[in-house]
């Protein structure tokens, strides 16, 4: 069996330790630099940039063009105000800002943060989330958020499981 004070010790550890606040926002991390050597195509995007880690790259410039077109057809196809999509970017700013680990100091500025997020996302939705051979069953993303969050999503309304 072994020596167990071992597991003891971890769990006591576990158990007094709190998780930084900090951490608990971030989910968009950096990849250190000793991993991304080993092999930088497999962490750096060659087409498409989402998010403010490689946003402006020369190699990435050209779907730039893309993203705009796409944020129109978005907004066309969806009828609904600009304004709309801006004010809920705005209520979450602060925790969309915290996900990123590590921004770079020309993302403090709040109004180009938002406008990036609000670009990427728009075109992520419209590019590829809807094309015919790139797409999940919405109950998927229904069922992960069930687990995730204990929130079920049917049909457009939320409930709290037990």
């Amino acid at each position: 069996m072994g020596d167990k004070s071992w597991v003891v010790q971890i769990n006591e550890k576990l158990k007094h330790s709190e998780e930084s606040q900090l951490w608990k926002k971030r989910s968009i991390y950096r990849v250190p630099a000793c991993v991304r050597d080993l092999n930088s195509k497999a962490y750096k995007p060659q087409v498409v940039s989402f998010g403010p880690y490689h946003h402006g790259e020369d190699q990435l410039m050209p779907m730039e063009e893309h993203k705009q077109r796409a944020l129109l057809q978005f907004l066309r196809r969806c009828k609904k105000p600009f304004e709309d999509f801006v004010k809920a970017m705005e209520e979450v700013a602060g925790d969309l800002f915290e996900a990123y680990e590590r921004l770079d100091e020309r993302w403090t500025d709040r109004g180009r943060f938002l406008q990036l997020m609000i670009l990427d996302g728009c075109f992520m939705l419209e590019r590829d989330m809807l094309m015919l051979e790139n797409q999940l069953p919405l109950q998927v993303l229904e069922r992960l958020i069930t687990v995730e969050s204990g929130i079920t999503v049917e049909g457009g309304k939320s409930k709290v499981v037990p």
